[in-house]
């Protein structure tokens, strides 16, 4: 299975069709997009014609709770934006929550820096900003790929030159 993970477009057309056609070519099973802004997910869902499960996040206005868990094979996955587990302080709180929910991996933004740690035995995943890294990285997204009972990470760098 493999999942394609965005976080942080901030309305960057430009860096979100770049975004598009990389998970196109990748073809994941899932996308994520985890928040800022939640409507870019609606162009990302139209031009690659699948559904985008989406976390809103600070920047985002909805009633939606600030996470979701979804399942992905064996494995479950805690999706938030970040800022509501102080992600910016440190990752403890949200391995918390995650651990609370059953879930195996916590995948979040909010930093715009890419990122993937294990804290207190959770998978923690960081996609980086689509859009506004900080840091010094690139624009990123991420991928988890899972096969059987290995999970992968990996980052795919947007171009800046287009």
């Amino acid at each position: 299975m493999l999942i394609a993970v965005v976080s942080d477009t901030h309305r960057r057309t430009t860096r979100i069709k770049q975004a598009i056609a990389i998970i196109g070519k990748a073809n994941p099973d899932k996308v994520i997009h985890l928040g800022d802004n939640m409507d870019d997910a609606d162009l990302m869902e139209a031009m690659l014609g699948m559904e985008i499960i989406t976390v809103p996040g600070n920047c985002d206005y909805s009633a939606d709770r600030d996470f979701k868990v979804i399942e992905a094979g064996h494995l479950k996955i805690f999706a938030t934006h970040g800022h509501s587990y102080g992600v910016k302080r440190g990752l403890h709180e949200l391995a918390k929550a995650a651990k609370d929910h059953g879930c195996h991996i916590a995948l979040y933004g909010h930093t715009h820096v890419a990122s993937e740690d294990l804290m207190d035995g959770i998978l923690t995943f960081n996609p980086g900003s689509a859009a506004e890294p900080r840091g010094g990285q690139k624009p990123t997204i991420g991928f988890i790929e899972i096969k059987g009972n290995n999970t992968g990470f990996r980052f795919a760098g947007i171009d800046a030159g287009r």
